[in-house]
């Protein structure tokens, strides 16, 4: 399942556009169980294909107790200090979560799957499982291009609502893994460019959008990075919405 070779302090995205989806065939190596999971979801499958997102979310289920999955937004470019940027991002997260106790399955190794919607966005995520030290639970970590939510579709001007994107990734994993099995949570976005295209998404304004979706699911969200003053932010969210 996480068959790409990539050590803790690399980029995720660019160790799958390097390697390539290569099978990990090295046995008796941590998160073996996942691992022998995914491979018993369909026997045929390319081994060195994408998991897609319903096989992914499955395994989800399959975890004892609560799993968080963070949701970790990066820049996915790949203009010069892209990739460090996100490496920086990834050792911030895992040093994070190890404070709090979880440690990788694989630290060798990340996974990938894709998702393509029917709007045309393809969601290329790489992941990574961690378990905390007891046992007891489990984190789902999903590397998600900001860059890739807030798109334009159908190659015109306009540009994408990335709150819709994002809150179209969490409710159908929700679907997908059942209700009352998975925290979600957000970490990011690493640049102000999205927080203001984010709260100027009309889905916001939309009572069964994307912010239903959000409160719903009680999503968590931690936005360390961007410097964006909350006047500007303020004045690009539509009137009379409360500010997240």
């Amino acid at each position: 399942m996480q068959s790409i070779e990539a050590r803790l302090w690399q980029d995720p995205f660019g160790v799958v556009s390097k390697n390539g989806l290569k099978p990990d065939k090295t046995p008796g190596t941590a998160g073996a169980r996942r691992r022998a999971a995914a491979e018993s979801l369909d026997s045929s499958r390319d081994p060195e294909a994408a998991l897609n997102l319903a096989d992914l979310c499955s395994l989800v289920g399959d975890q004892p107790g609560t799993v968080k999955v963070m949701i970790a937004l990066v820049l996915g470019g790949t203009w010069v200090g892209a990739d460090e940027g996100r490496r920086r991002a990834r050792y911030a997260t895992l040093a994070g979560l190890n404070a709090e106790g979880y440690v990788p399955d694989d630290p060798e190794h990340i996974g990938y799957a894709e998702q393509r919607w029917s709007n045309g966005w393809l969601a290329r995520l790489p992941f990574e499982w961690l378990s905390s030290r007891d046992g007891k639970d489990g984190v789902l970590l999903l590397w998600v291009d900001e860059e890739s939510l807030q798109e334009a579709q159908g190659g015109g001007r306009k540009l994408a609502e990335p709150l819709s994107r994002l809150s179209l990734l969490i409710q159908r994993m929700e679907d997908f893994i059942g209700p009352g099995k998975a925290r979600y949570i957000i970490i990011g976005p690493s640049s102000s460019t999205f927080l203001k295209t984010a709260v100027g998404d009309p889905c916001l304004s939309n009572p069964s959008g994307c912010r239903e979706t959000l409160e719903k699911l009680e999503v968590h969200w931690y936005s360390p990075m961007p410097l964006c003053p909350t006047a500007i932010l303020s004045s690009r969210r539509p009137r009379g919405e409360p500010s997240y």
